[in-house]
């Protein structure tokens, strides 16, 4: 992989040297990289590897560290394992290499069928060897089950340990992956990676302060890792610590320079969220700063040279500036009165577009492509929208594998019609397809931050739709994660409900509100809950308003004909009800833009 070398804040370098004196979040100490920083990956995979000569001891090692820092690999290490033929280990890399770049594997792997076959390899070879085939083959299951069984003999595999987790992160469940770390933590409780990784981990099961423990103790070891920097920003965002966490974040993004498209971007992402809690409305200054961020760290708005479209092409980076942008909508970040103007978006959208219809050609995992259907949706893209639904109907299909069946076959295309019919404005069908599936859209992949604003448009369906209580369940945290202090990751959508419902108790109290009883901005889930139950029986539809929409376009792909339901926030919500956008743009470049068919 090569991209640019991309430009950070200022302020992000000038960082003080910390003389030797313990590490805390605050205060990063900087260290010169070496090999005793790393013995633990040295000593552990050339212990393991009996097949392995000498000379290839330092590009394993470089190929791996690289690969768990996150960095760019380069042609040192990689050529050198090329080469190495005759080593089943060297082989497996070189797939693991192709896996992560999008190139075919098939020759490694062949090569290590060829080597299996000769006894040329040990019993960890040949079960990493299965594994990675099994990844390749699309049998995350069998690959996991594999690495499990791995963790289980060589509890000090941090290479096999990695690849699993990655797994899970698109598999998506919270207690085998914690089950996982718990295997290796007696051999590995002081090694920076495991303790970035089981960080994340605890995270996403919402056990925030063992998270909080495992990731600093990770940062202590080794400031220079970037997914302990990422890891711990989930840690900030559970528990609202936003301030720390941008402070946090920021000055160790001089670590972030030279690490792959994926880590560069997502941290950025997760910088950009964070300062997106903060944000009190659409003419708050910090929306200049997360305009920066879109513009210089998430994306390449200028694809003006080939690192940066490598950088723009990347499914990952496509996904996170996508979901960044659902949020900035979901929020009324995007309109006319932000302080982010209509030109930015409407330039980023259009940037954005030909990457999304290349990548919708196929299927790589459901979390990129219900952020592909937003997109469509999002800039009015009907006719590759409509032949994207139809081939994800098409592929869920031929699935046999239960789980993959649920996550393909019924969580994606419900949750891509769902969220196509609110773009539209129709509320009510996006209640209809979003309320089955919404407890399983953890199925479709990502972290619990990555899919905000996928459950956020499900709770805003619940609120303009009029099923407030099923609102509130869903914006509540729950209650292990109440009891280790975090707090909803839906603050504004929680003020609107409050507001609604102290106005339904207000009317039915005969009373009025004159301002003087204005509501804080620190929202009581508890009282919000017991308010939603007190007004539930005698509410009125307040929050909605019934108007029927013709929809040629969501009726070709499955949606319902019903009336819709119109929230008056819909104009503040998505800007031209995301129907007029390319349309407008084709006119204003007389057809510079074309839509490509979808050919998947």
């Amino acid at each position: 992989m090569h991209i640019t070398q991309h430009s950070v804040p200022q302020e992000a370098h000038m960082i003080n040297q910390i003389p030797h004196e313990t590490p805390s979040l605050a205060n990063p100490i900087h260290c010169r990289i070496t090999k005793t920083d790393y013995k633990f990956i040295y000593n552990v995979l050339i212990s393991n590897i009996d097949s392995s000569g000498t000379s290839l001891r330092e590009p394993i090692f470089e190929f791996v560290k690289h690969l768990l820092l996150y960095k760019r690999a380069t042609s040192n290490f990689i050529e050198p394992l090329e080469k190495a033929t005759h080593n089943m280990q060297a082989q497996i890399l070189c797939a693991i290499y192709c896996l992560y770049n999008g190139k075919s594997p098939r020759p490694f792997l062949q090569q290590c069928n060829a080597l299996k076959k000769q006894k040329k390899a040990n019993l960890r070879e040949k079960w990493l060897f299965q594994a990675v085939r099994a990844w390749f083959e699309g049998s995350l299951d069998k690959s996991i089950e594999i690495h499990t069984k791995i963790a289980e003999k060589y509890p000090k595999d941090i290479l096999s340990l990695y690849l699993c987790f990655n797994h899970y992160v698109y598999v998506h469940n919270t207690d085998r992956m914690v089950h996982l770390f718990k295997l290796v933590e007696q051999e590995m409780h002081d090694e920076p990676f495991f303790l970035g990784m089981y960080c994340f981990a605890l995270a996403e099961a919402k056990e925030i302060q063992a998270a909080h423990e495992m990731g600093s103790r990770s940062y202590a070891i080794l400031p220079e890792n970037p997914w302990a920097h990422h890891s711990l920003s989930h840690v900030f965002q559970e528990l609202g610590k936003y301030d720390e966490g941008i402070a946090f974040m920021e000055k160790n993004s001089i670590y972030w320079e030279d690490c792959i498209p994926f880590m560069y971007s997502h941290n950025w992402w997760h910088v950009a969220m964070l300062y997106l809690a903060k944000c009190h409305g659409p003419q708050d200054p910090i929306l200049n700063r997360i305009e920066t961020i879109l513009d210089k760290y998430t994306w390449h708005m200028e694809a003006d040279s080939e690192s940066k479209r490598v950088f723009n092409s990347d499914i990952t980076v496509l996904a996170g500036v996508i979901g960044l942008l659902w949020e900035l909508d979901l929020n009324g970040f995007t309109t006319n009165e932000s302080l982010i103007s209509q030109d930015f978006f409407q330039k980023l959208w259009l940037s954005i577009l030909p990457f999304v219809q290349e990548k919708t050609k196929v299927h790589v995992y459901p979390f990129f492509d219900i952020h592909f259907v937003y997109a469509l949706a999002r800039v009015g893209d009907m006719d590759n929208l409509q032949a994207f639904v139809h081939s994800i109907e098409e592929y869920g299909a031929h699935w046999k594998k239960p789980y993959l069946v649920k996550a393909w076959g019924k969580v994606l295309p419900a949750a891509s019609k769902g969220v196509v019919s609110f773009v539209l404005g129709d509320y009510t069908s996006a209640f209809h397809y979003l309320d089955p599936v919404h407890k399983d859209l953890p199925l479709l992949g990502g972290s619990n931050p990555q899919r905000l604003p996928m459950d956020e448009t499900y709770i805003r369906c619940c609120l303009y739709h009029g099923e407030i209580l099923l609102g509130v369940e869903a914006l509540t945290p729950t209650k292990t994660a109440l009891g280790n202090g975090c707090v909803t990751q839906f603050p504004r959508c929680a003020l609107m409900v409050e507001n609604s419902l102290h106005s339904e108790t207000q009317n039915e109290d005969g009373g009025s509100d004159d301002g003087s009883n204005k509501r804080s901005e620190h929202v009581s889930l508890k009282e919000l809950a017991t308010l939603a139950a007190r007004v539930h029986k005698s509410r009125s539809s307040q929050l909605t308003e019934q108007q029927h929409i013709e929809r040629p376009v969501l009726d070709s792909i499955g949606g319902s004909s019903a009336e819709n339901t119109k929230h008056s926030e819909t104009s503040a919500t998505i800007p031209n009800g995301g129907k007029t956008m390319l349309h407008q743009a084709n006119k204003e470049s007389e057809g510079n833009v074309t839509p490509a068919k979808c050919t998947a």
